[in-house]
């Protein structure tokens, strides 16, 4: 492979959103470093659950919630037409189970119009 046919790859792949992303990665990264060597922050304790014990849970939620976030600004710059579908579910996800979760703990098992 020649160095003209490297460049061209490189081109190809580091394209706007994926340069964007690699940008603000870059960034995130360097906050939390930051944040962690002060003393300010425990990244090891975003990994755990209730009772102190690692969590892949956890770890897979972060994923999935970057991959969501990533598909979602992938579709915004190439402007899909599948935008506002693709924004529903993202906003009834990330947003509706923690507010789902919080009514059904608050619910006392029986329905507001139901008769006691």
């Amino acid at each position: 492979m020649s160095a003209d046919q490297i460049l061209v790859w490189f081109a190809h792949a580091f394209d706007g959103p994926f340069t964007v992303l690699l940008i603000l990665l870059a960034g995130l990264a360097g906050m939390l470093w930051t944040a962690q060597h002060r003393g300010k922050l425990d990244l090891a304790q975003m990994f755990k659950d209730d009772s102190g014990k690692e969590s892949g849970l956890r770890f897979a939620i972060l994923g999935a919630w970057i991959m969501s976030s990533w598909t979602m600004m992938a579709l915004v710059v190439a402007k899909s037409d599948q935008i506002v579908m693709v924004f529903s579910a993202y906003l009834l996800f990330w947003s509706g189970a923690p507010i789902a979760s919080k009514l059904i703990d608050k619910w006392n098992g029986t329905l507001p119009w139901a008769k006691p």
